[in-house]
This record gives C-alpha cells, structure tokens and sequence, in this order.
C-alpha cells in the first residue's frame, strides 16, 4: 500500500518537474523527495500538536503571561546563540561533506566538548549580569531565569537535532519530533487538569519536558558514534564564527522584535503580536524548517547550485499568491480560536500574510547562498546583520509613534531588503570560492 502511495506522488511529482523545468526528476532529487517526505511527515504532526497547545496556551494564559512567555522565548533565542556558537550549524556542513566514518565521530565528539565549555562559561556570565539584563530588557527577574534555563536546555537540543541531520536520519528524526510533541500535549494536559495552569512557567516547564525526550533519545541513539576529541576545534569554531553572525542577524528580527514591543507598548500588546506571530510567521518559520532540514546538508555536498537558484525563482514566482491567501485564511481561523481577549485585525492578518511569503522565500534563498561555504555564510551574516539593524533602528526612530502594524512593516522591510540584495549577490556570485 505505502510503496503504490510512494509510487503515484512519485510520479505526479515527477509531471511538474516535467511541466516546470522540462526534465525528468534525478536519482539525487529522487533522493531529496524521498527525506523530504520524512522530514515533513514528522514535521507537520508535531508542528499541528504544538500549534494546537500553543493556541490552547495562549487562550487559558490570557495576553500578559502569553507575552512573558514570548519575551522569555526571544531572551533565550539570544543565549542559545552564544551557547551553541554556531557549531549546530557547523556540524551540519563538515560531517554532510565527509565519507569516513572516523572523522564524523570526532567531529561529534569535537562539538559537545566545546559546547560544554561554552554553555557553562555562557551560564556563569548571565547569571553575574543577571541584574543589568533585567534593566535592560525591563523584564522580571523570572523571566531572566527561565530565559537562561530555556537557553541552556534548548541550545543542547539544538546540537542534539543537528547530529540527526549531518547524518542524514530523517526517519529517526521525523518519529522523534512526533514523540517530542506528544509528550507535550500530554503533559500539557496534566498540567491544565491537576494545577492551577494560570502563569508562563507552568507552559514553559511543559515544554521543556518535551525537549527533554528529544534529547534523551538523540544521544543515546549516538552513543556509540561519538568519539571525543580536539582536532577538528579550528575549523568548527571559524565556520560557526561566521554562522553565530548570521544567527545574531536572525534574532535582530525574530527576538528584538518582541523584546522592542515589551519595552514600547508592554506585554499585554506583545501578547496579542505573538497570537499573530504564531499562527504565521513561527507557523511557516517551521513548515519551511522541516524543507531546510533536507535541504541544506543535501547543498552543501553539491559543487554545483546554478540550477537550485533557477527552480527556486521559477516555483516561487508561481506560488507566491496561492501562499499569501493561504495563510491569510490559516490566520483569520487561528487567531479566532484564542479567544475574545485577542482583536480581530483585517489589516494585521494581511500583514502577517505578507510578511510569511516573503520569510519562505528568504529563509530558502538564504541556505542556498550558506552552503557555498565560508564566503556564502559571511555574506548571509554581513547582510543580515545590516538588515536587523534596519529592523532596530527603524523601530526606534519610530518609538513615539510605534504600535503592531509598524513592526510588522519594519519586518517586511529589512526581509525585503535581505531578498534583494541575495539574489543580486547570488546573480554576480560574490561569495564564490575562487
């Protein structure tokens, strides 16, 4: 049954190849469709699960603590990004480029040694600031905590989730994010039907446990393919070095755009944007993850890319207005179910929808340009930097008059201007390795 299901999307997918690009699907892109399936059968259920906890949440929460809960999500994306140091990203691209078994075992080895020296060192520093972040940020001193124990949990899940992808383990994966989600709904409902599930902690503590799966069975599963070792620290470190620039140029949009809402209109306001974040731009944020799961080990072992940045365009160019009413109708159906304390806004819906279409083709122009290499990464993270900055200093020139439909904007602004200047680098090939 499931080899004749295989066969027939095979072949109607192989039909708008045909009809898109003339030429039949190849072994490699029979190959890519084939993970691909499983990255997205693992990603979709476990994205409908969280998505329904996540409306759920924000409804039983109400817009104040669903905001803390927002602001401590945008908090510990910043630590991750200083605990991890790019070697998520980094272990992806070297263990996807080698054939020897030896050398990805120490490569994995090499990653949760500096990881460890970095998380702690990372922990120990927050902890010391702890009073000046919560000046800056004007948040709660439990905010700051959960932000750092967030952080901390969640960068080793991220190491943990970027061992499954270097080995290319979609399958593995793809159960594991599903078990991942299940025992946060059911936790979740523990937690809604046995106490008083009224304060950000309570859902945080339930996502956690959930990560805590996930990692547990990651590791365990690698056991014995983990050799420890110091070799491969230089080029992990310099390769993650330039993807760390590129990560802080990700947070400039997708955590200072709540941590500036909190300061300039406050957390009930902030709990109303991450209604629409979530049911848009996070939505899509995950659906094109589960494509750039696949899709960037599988670029960063080809030499050539020239016809990737061709499809793309081609099916982007075809797709962008089916994708726009798409999401605007997910989001007036979403936003509806988390309850009255949540305004319906025509023109945010339209915004939000807007700025979602933009995000998928962004998020896939700018993997292409990455696995280049070292230059590709650099231009992403020069770029982006310049981009986020934009996002910042366009909020706070506006700050006076600032409110949701501003920010988001803003948003569409610098993402715009993170296209443009990608497809005009990729089409002079700035980044190419000489």
């Amino acid at each position: 049954m499931k080899t004749k299901i295989q066969q027939k999307t095979i072949s109607f997918l192989d039909k708008i190849h045909q009809w898109l690009f003339q030429q039949p699907l190849s072994k490699e892109m029979l190959s890519f469709i084939n993970n691909l399936s499983w990255s997205f059968f693992g990603g979709i259920i476990s994205a409908a699960i969280i998505f329904i906890v996540n409306i759920i949440a924000g409804r039983i929460l109400g817009p104040d603590q669903y905001g803390q809960y927002s602001l401590v999500i945008a908090l510990s994306a910043i630590f991750v990004i200083l605990m991890t140091w790019g070697l998520d990203t980094a272990i992806v691209f070297y263990v996807a480029r080698n054939n020897i078994s030896t050398v990805k075992k120490q490569y994995r080895g090499n990653v949760l040694l500096l990881y460890g020296i970095l998380s702690f060192s990372v922990v120990i520093f927050l902890y010391l600031i702890k009073t000046k972040l919560i000046l800056w940020f004007k948040a709660p001193s439990i905010v700051i905590y959960w932000a750092i124990i967030f952080a901390l949990f969640y960068s080793l899940k991220n190491i943990a989730d970027a061992f499954i992808k270097s080995a290319h383990q979609f399958r593995f994966q793809s159960f594991l994010r599903i078990l991942e989600a299940i025992v946060i709904l059911l936790t979740f409902g523990l937690f809604v039907f046995f106490t008083n599930f009224n304060n950000f902690s309570n859902y945080l503590t339930v996502i956690l446990f959930g990560g805590l799966v996930f990692v547990l069975a990651t590791f365990i599963y690698f056991r014995k393919k983990i050799i420890f070792s110091w070799k491969y620290t230089q080029p992990l470190l310099s390769y993650g070095s330039f993807a760390i620039v590129g990560a802080f140029s990700g947070i400039l949009l997708n955590s200072f755009d709540k941590i500036l809402i909190n300061q300039y209109l406050g957390s009930y306001q902030l709990g109303i944007y991450n209604a629409y974040f979530t049911v848009s731009v996070a939505l899509i944020t995950q659906l094109i993850a589960m494509f750039i799961n696949v899709f960037f080990p599988v670029l960063s072992s080809l030499s050539n890319k020239e016809v990737i940045f061709y499809k793309i365009n081609k099916v982007f160019f075809i797709l962008f207005l089916p994708l726009f009413i798409i999401i605007s109708l997910i989001i007036s159906l979403a936003i509806s179910l988390f309850g009255q304390q949540y305004p319906f806004d025509f023109y945010l819906i339209l915004e939000f929808s807007f700025l979602s279409t933009l995000i998928i083709y962004f998020t896939i122009l700018w993997w292409l340009v990455a696995s280049q290499g070292k230059k590709g990464i650099k231009f992403t993270s020069i770029n982006g930097i310049i981009a986020g900055l934009l996002f910042i200093v366009l909020n706070i020139l506006f700050s006076q008059h600032l409110n949701l439909h501003l920010v988001v904007f803003f948003f569409a602004m610098s993402i715009g201007y993170a296209i443009l200047v990608g497809i005009v680098g990729y089409k002079f090939s700035w980044w190419k390795l000489k």
